[in-house]
């Protein structure tokens, strides 16, 4: 869903085949997220981001007593971009998945995925510039750019 401002957010929900989370206390549901390259951490270029670093590969993992997850694909509100603008892309590979340390040696399971995250900066219409943002079919859009 495109949650405004250049945000994309997916929300996701799941439970036990018997209806008991506390099925699920040997569980972690997350996701890997993967940029081009070796670098580690990766330097997202500016634009779109800023002098910003990611781990390579972002890999995060919640309880899977949670229920559920949200996921989004923004910029940090402390993060602005850079001037002069300039075209500019790069595309992310994500996996939403979960381990069970019961199941297959606790060895990751993908739910969903390779998805791609492509974010650019490229000009408007307008000569201006934009930030879009897209994944699995959604698309947000910061346009024009400060």
């Amino acid at each position: 869903m495109n949650a405004g401002n250049g945000d994309l957010r997916f929300q996701y929900a799941w439970d036990s085949s018997t209806g008991n989370l506390a099925d699920l206390s040997a569980c972690v549901v997350g996701e890997i997220v993967t940029y081009p390259g070796s670098a580690n951490p990766f330097p997202l270029p500016s634009p779109p981001f800023p002098a910003d670093s990611f781990n390579n590969p972002t890999i995060i993992n919640l309880a899977a007593t949670n229920g559920g997850l949200q996921d989004d694909h923004m910029l940090s509100p402390s993060t602005t971009f850079v001037k002069p603008y300039s075209y500019s892309s790069v595309t992310a590979t994500q996996y939403y998945r979960y381990s069970c340390s019961t199941y297959q040696n606790g060895a990751y399971v993908n739910i969903k995925g390779p998805l791609s995250i492509v974010r650019t900066v490229s000009q408007n219409g307008s000569g201006g510039w934009e930030f879009t943002v897209t994944k699995s079919g959604a698309t947000a859009i910061i346009n024009p750019l400060p």
